[in-house]
Parts: C-alpha cells; sequence; structure tokens
C-alpha cells in the first residue's frame, strides 16, 4: 500500500518502527534515509507541507517532499526518534544530503536543532545557496558541521525575535528546512530529500562562501533617508547587479545580511571578493562586516584604502584579517555609536556598504559577484 501523509503544522506520528543511531557504510549517523523519524511539521498552517512519499525518491522506498510557501516565513521540521551526539564530529564531519527541486532554482537553508533543557530550540542554521544550487535532479551536498555556527539562536516569542543561544551538539533532535520571503519565486516551492545522514569526514571541503552571485540575494537593506537598495539589469558580465543609491544628505547605507556564519576559521587566511562601481567614481565609502547578535559591533575598511572606487567595475580582495578587531555599534540609550570588540567572528551577519553625512555630493553603487574564499 502506497504510504503518502500530508501534514501541516500539527506535529503528527508518522513512523513506528525503530531508528538506526549508528548506520553501516561509514556513516556516522542517519537522520533521514530508511526511517521516517518521529513526527514531521510545517508552517505556516494550510500555506506549507511536509510529507513521506514512495514517490520520487533517489534510493530506498520513501523521500521527504516539502511545499513551502515562499511569500512568508515557511519550513518543516522533521523530528528524530533519538538525539544525535555529534560533538566528537563536529570539527571535521558533514551533513551530507540528496536534494532536488521541483523547478530547480530553490533556495533554502538547512538547519540543525537542538531542544533544550527548558523546550527553547536552539538552531544552528546554514545557507545553502552560498554554496550550491538546486536543480531539477538528484544531486548531493556535504557541509562540513563547522560551517554551522557554533552559537545557535532561538525565536523568542516575547521579543518576536531571534536571540543567540548557545548550540549543544551533543544532542541533536531535529533536523529542519526554512526558506524567507521570495516573491519573485512565486508562491511555493518543492524540494525532495534523501539519505540525510551525518559523516565522520567531508566530502569535500567548501572552498568559497557566495554572498551575492546572481538573482536575488536573500536579504538586503538600506537606511538613511532616501536610501535604497534594488537589483538591476546595469550588470556586470550580463549578470544583475545590485544597485546602492546612498542619500548623501544623512549618514547612510545598505546591506547584504545573511547567515550568520561562522567565519573564525577563515580570518586569518580569508579574503572578501567582490566587483564594484560607482555612478561617478571617486566616492568615499566604507565597507563593514557586522556581527550578527545585538549588540551588532561592525569593523570597517575604507575602500580607498584598498583602491579608489571607480565608474568602470574593478575587483576588490580584501583579506578578512585586514578588518581592525576593534569597532562600533549604536548604543540607542546613548543615542550615539560607541567603541566595541569584535570578538565573535563565529557569528558574521551582515556586509554593509556605508557613507558618512555630507561626505559625497553623489553616492549610487553598483555590486556583484561578493563572495568569501576560505582559503
Amino acid at each position: 500500500m502506497k504510504m503518502f501523509l500530508r501534514l501541516s503544522c500539527i506535529a503528527i506520528p508518522v513512523m513506528l518502527f525503530s531508528f538506526a543511531i549508528y548506520a553501516v557504510g561509514g556513516e556516522f549517523a542517519e537522520i533521514f534515509k530508511d526511517d521516517a523519524g518521529r513526527y514531521i511539521y510545517s508552517y505556516p498552517s494550510g500555506l506549507s507541507f511536509a510529507e513521506i512519499s514512495e514517490e520520487n525518491s533517489h534510493s530506498g522506498e520513501i523521500c521527504l517532499r516539502l511545499e513551502l510557501d515562499h511569500n512568508n516565513y515557511s519550513g518543516a521540521g522533521y523530528a528524530l526518534h533519538n538525539p544525535i551526539d555529534a560533538s566528537r564530529i563536529r570539527e571535521k564531519g558533514s551533513l551530507q544530503f540528496w536534494v532536488k527541486g521541483g523547478s530547480g532554482g530553490e533556495k533554502f537553508e538547512i538547519v540543525l536543532v537542538n531542544e533544550q533543557k527548558d523546550g527553547r530550540k536552539a538552531e544552528s542554521f546554514f545557507d545553502v545557496a552560498m554554496i550550491a544550487g538546486t536543480g531539477k535532479e538528484w544531486q548531493k551536498i556535504s557541509i562540513p558541521l563547522s560551517s554551522f555556527p557554533a552559537n545557535a539562536v532561538y525565536w523568542d516569542g516575547a521579543q518576536g525575535k531571534e536571540l543567540p543561544i548557545k548550540f549543544d551538539w551533543s544532542n541533536i533532535n531535529e533536523l529542519k528546512i526554512r526558506t524567507r520571503p521570495d516573491a519573485k519565486s512565486g508562491k511555493s516551492i518543492v524540494l525532495y530529500f534523501d539519505d540525510v545522514v551525518l559523516n565522520e569526514g567531508s566530502e569535500s571541503s567548501i572552498k568559497e562562501l557566495s554572498i551575492y552571485k546572481e538573482g536575488d540575494p536573500l536579504y538586503t537593506y538600506s537606511y538613511g533617508g532616501n536610501s535604497r537598495i534594488e537589483i538591476v539589469a546595469d550588470n556586470y558580465k550580463s549578470k544583475p547587479s545590485v544597485k546602492m543609491s546612498l542619500d548623501t544628505k544623512d549618514y547612510s547605507g545598505a546591506a547584504f545580511a545573511f547567515g550568520p556564519l561562522d567565519l573564525s576559521s577563515a580570518r586569518n587566511k580569508g579574503v572578501l571578493e567582490f566587483m564594484l562601481k560607482s555612478e561617478k567614481g571617486g566616492e568615499q565609502v566604507e565597507l563593514n562586516a557586522v556581527k550578527a547578535d545585538d549588540p551588532k559591533i561592525e569593523v570597517g575598511i575604507e575602500l580607498s584604502s584598498v583602491k579608489p572606487i571607480s565608474s568602470d567595475w574593478q575587483k576588490y580582495e580584501i583579506p578578512l584579517k585586514d578588518f581592525p578587531s576593534k569597532g562600533i555599534y549604536w548604543n540607542s540609550q546613548a543615542g550615539r555609536e560607541i567603541s566595541g570588540e569584535l570578538v565573535e567572528w563565529n557569528r558574521i551577519g551582515e556586509l554593509k556598504f556605508k557613507i558618512k553625512k555630507g561626505e559625497n555630493k553623489n553616492c549610487v553603487l553598483y555590486v556583484s559577484d561578493v563572495k568569501i574564499r576560505l582559503n
């Protein structure tokens, strides 16, 4: 008899047979392979769905099929029968899985979840679009566990935002796949997952992380008066670029927000690379790396100290070690920026281009191919 369960919002048991913690074939532990776990759920209710199906599996008889709403913050969680202790493979192990999309080009974050003793769910997540695209055929993806941030976040309903929390790698309870709103991708996306395992080693190391390549970045924002950020046809190598129009009459900026990313191991050898041009050339712009959590300490480099900004496309390559260790952050109580230490390179959440009030007569920037080379 064909098994086809369609679940939304409410956690429902889906299988009754046992779950093998230690797998065969060199795998450290199975997450989703032949067993279906304890329960699955999806959100928002009625708009996103998770189901176990015998159709379209990569291997074996079943796969995990998700339909996520791309007009909302949407996701699906897959709870394990027994928690997995991945603490001893944290440095050299990897999360491996097979994935395909319904249409191709789907963007998603993959999340490891640790349920704390007080019931809070700590989530350490990785944006898969930074290393691989999603196609309509099955493909294998391997993510080193060291690429997942050591410090996680949890949702605080009272404050209505994510807050930092320590992640317990000895107690992984759940796998979650989630997306952010992206109206251009349509109302919903379909994803299939199979053969999700933890391995003691990584088949391939990640060489670079893509912040913006082509198409919309996951999240951008601007601030200061009439500043705005948009995707435009004024492009680099026939690809869309990001246009940042900054308000020169105010303290103004625009940022790529992501992650958070664990860049602690890349601090000494990693390089931030991007293509940049401006509307007129000669603008004074500061580029900042920003900590993901409050206080959002940021450390900056004047781009003119690397090379003067030009109206022609130029490649910028900035070693991460060139960013200072001391930064600033906005203190709302004091009503001003104050100095602070950027000590958590394992939780970098933004790259921000900003200008000072009155420093430029005009400031329109075009940015493309933003990446972080890890070594």
